[in-house]
């Protein structure tokens, strides 16, 4: 069902949503295009139980593109992180939205379906085709912006947003792109804008995944410029764990 008839059919005819909490049950229960039965695979890794930093440029994308060029990556749940959906019912975002590593684009529909304008970016040319499909089969409005990008390299982007939103990014980096990081996402946030942040934390030991990251570890990027707002322990929902990857999901705004 199309967003917008889902939109009069649940709240009224010509209506759109008009609380946050309206958004995310809309988010939930209209679909965004094809919400499948998942199917847990499993995946063997020998990794380490904290697997190494992801390398940054060519051989990111490289890695990535691979892992779609394979099917479904672990990460591609088709439908909006539950921790995203809970932060629209809080109402803790501003418009416009940066989405970073956007992935198949189901947070970012999530968030313009509730009139929000989007722009989100990942690095790899088949994410952001399927992200485009699934937002073509919908009447978004406005609909999500899905570029080219990378979260090391915004400031040249020319955006000014009021809220960006990290689903699973920040914790493939090593800790000097991660305070590359802080500088980038800081280049394109207003002052008083959020960054929302979901990472692996230190609890989550089982494989495959990225590195797992304390409180302390994920906050060291962020101390001077930035005050930490909130940091709640919660999980990932992935395709490889039926109970969600242990993560971390934590504010932090711009001063």
């Amino acid at each position: 069902m199309p967003v917008r008839r889902a939109a009069g059919f649940l709240f009224g005819p010509g209506r759109r949503p008009r609380f946050a909490w309206e958004c995310s049950w809309l988010a939930l229960e209209a679909g965004f295009g094809k919400i499948h039965d998942l199917k847990r695979r499993k995946i063997h890794s020998p990794g380490k139980k904290n697997p190494p930093a992801t390398p940054g440029g060519k051989v990111l994308v490289r890695e990535f593109s691979a892992r779609y060029a394979g099917g479904i990556p672990p990460w591609q749940i088709d439908r909006a992180q539950p921790e995203v959906l809970r932060l629209i019912r809080q109402g803790k975002f501003q418009g416009p939205v940066l989405d970073l590593g956007c992935g198949a684009g189901d947070n970012a529909i999530a968030l313009a379906s509730c009139g929000f304008r989007v722009v989100a970016i990942d690095p790899v040319p088949e994410a952001l085709r399927r992200a485009r499909e699934k937002a073509s089969q919908l009447s978004l409005d406005p609909p999500p912006e899905f570029r080219t990008g990378n979260a090391l390299s915004l400031a040249k982007s020319g955006l000014r947003v009021a809220t960006v939103l990290d689903s699973a990014v920040f914790h493939i980096f090593s800790d000097g792109d991660q305070e590359r990081y802080a500088r980038e996402v800081g280049s394109v946030l207003v002052s008083g804008g959020r960054l929302h942040l979901l990472s692996f934390s230190e609890r989550e030991t089982r494989q495959p995944g990225p590195r797992r990251l304390t409180l302390q570890q994920i906050s060291r990027p962020f101390q001077a410029g930035w005050v930490r707002e909130e940091a709640v322990r919660c999980r990932y929902e992935d395709l490889v764990r039926a109970d969600g990857a242990h993560a971390w999901r934590i504010t932090f705004r711009k001063l």
